[in-house]
């Protein structure tokens, strides 16, 4: 599990409103209280703003998603062609590179798989 920084990012939305209140001449304190952001955080959204590209998160490098949107959508058509095709045929039809449980995993997530006991789900 990655760790967690103690430091609160916002969304670009709320900077670009921070960035504009601060052009309008709102004082940081009030900028504070309207947005429920800390006053200490508001030089640094504000001293960013331009180099951020007008507000945008900055890429963040890092180990890529094993299943990205492009194969769970033909996952998802593999399912609805045969719903009750076995991990390792989506796998193998498919053409992934995940193991079982990574693919298992995915499929909870999106609903697709029932979690828990069998006998807990209605039919």
């Amino acid at each position: 599990m990655p760790a967690k920084s103690s430091r609160l990012e916002y969304s670009p939305h709320k900077r670009g409103i921070i960035y504009q209140q601060y052009k309008r001449g709102y004082k940081f304190k009030n900028i504070a209280a309207l947005n429920d952001v800390k006053p200490l955080s508001i030089p640094g959204i504000i001293s960013r703003y331009e180099s951020q590209f007008k507000g945008r998160s900055k890429y963040r490098p890092g180990r890529p998603p094993l299943l990205n949107s492009r194969d769970l959508r033909h996952l998802f058509r593999l399912i609805d062609e045969d719903p009750f095709i076995s991990t390792e045929n989506l796998i193998k039809y498919g053409g992934l590179t995940c193991s079982p449980r990574t693919l298992t995993r995915a499929l909870k997530k999106h609903g697709i798989q029932p979690s828990g006991d069998p006998r807990s789900h209605p039919k």
